[in-house]
């Protein structure tokens, strides 16, 4: 029987506490058993769809910028060094937010293409700190080929608008250059968190929506871990290199804010999955 459970009490969302989770994790990730193998085939496969993608995206931002100037030119100003001023600083804006796009791009395009890498990772992680419920939840059916591409194209949907507005608000006079790069990095963070969490959520057969339910509850632990983590991977060749390690880290943000798994049902009004019913944690 499908039996909805009482919602147990978890931390209030707090971009700190998400920040601590990931501080927490990667201390203890590097002590993980059986890291070394999973960790080498994720870290080769993110650093080199991140390079390739890095490249095409810089290559493409700066193209863009001297497209959109040479078509919008009369409505520049007259002035030929504040003109020159504002194509430097509209490259080097669209660089950086190119820099932030291709690694999270690399991130889903990896977890798509091979998603047991990073829950080889994550579980690797919740193993080390709750045995009993990795046995529990690795072998539980997880999302389907269909439902995962969807919800990694959504993923990337969403960061790609964040990065529009970012560079779009970072023109505003003054506050711009901090509040574009603020929102590019913060709405990235977020969807990253939530992919930090896919491992875990494709146990539970949620649906999409309710999956989405789930990660905008969290929104803060997300941002609090997942923006940190943005900003890692925009470090060229060593930020991928660095990511595995995050994804192990996720399950110390799994383990904070969802103590038991009737818990992260309860908290869209779903059923507990039957296969998770008989010893879910308490």
């Amino acid at each position: 029987m499908n039996l909805p459970a009482a919602r147990p009490h978890a931390p209030k969302p707090s971009i700190i506490r998400g920040f601590r989770c990931l501080v927490q994790g990667l201390r203890h990730a590097r002590g993980t058993p059986g890291l070394k193998g999973a960790y080498g085939h994720y870290a080769l496969a993110l650093v080199v769809v991140s390079l390739v993608l890095g490249a095409l995206f810089v290559l493409g931002a700066q193209h863009g910028v001297e497209w959109l100037s040479n078509r919008y030119a009369t409505h520049l100003p007259d002035d030929e060094s504040l003109r020159h001023v504002l194509d430097v600083l509209a490259i080097v804006i669209a660089t950086l937010l190119a820099l932030v796009l291709a690694p999270v791009t690399g991130l889903f395009v990896v977890g798509a293409a091979f998603p047991l890498l990073g829950e080889r990772l994550f579980y690797a992680g919740l193993r080390h700190m709750h045995p009993a419920r990795a046995d529990l939840l690795k072998p539980a059916p997880s999302d389907g080929l269909v439902r995962s591409l969807a919800l990694g194209g959504r993923r990337f949907a969403r960061v790609l608008a964040y990065q529009v507005l970012g560079f779009c608000l970072s023109f505003i006079p003054g506050v711009g250059i901090v509040l574009g790069p603020l929102i590019s990095i913060g709405g990235s963070g977020w969807i990253v968190g939530w992919e930090m969490l896919d491992p875990y959520l494709s146990r539970l057969s949620l649906p999409i929506h309710q999956q989405r339910a789930v990660a905008k509850a969290y929104r803060r632990h997300l941002i609090g871990f997942g923006a940190p983590a943005v900003v890692i991977m925009s470090v060229p060749l060593l930020g991928p290199l660095f990511f595995p390690l995050i994804q192990v880290a996720a399950a110390r943000l799994v383990e904070q804010i969802f103590p038991t798994d009737m818990g992260a049902c309860a908290l869209v009004g779903a059923p507990v999955p039957p296969a998770l019913q008989a010893s879910s944690p308490t």
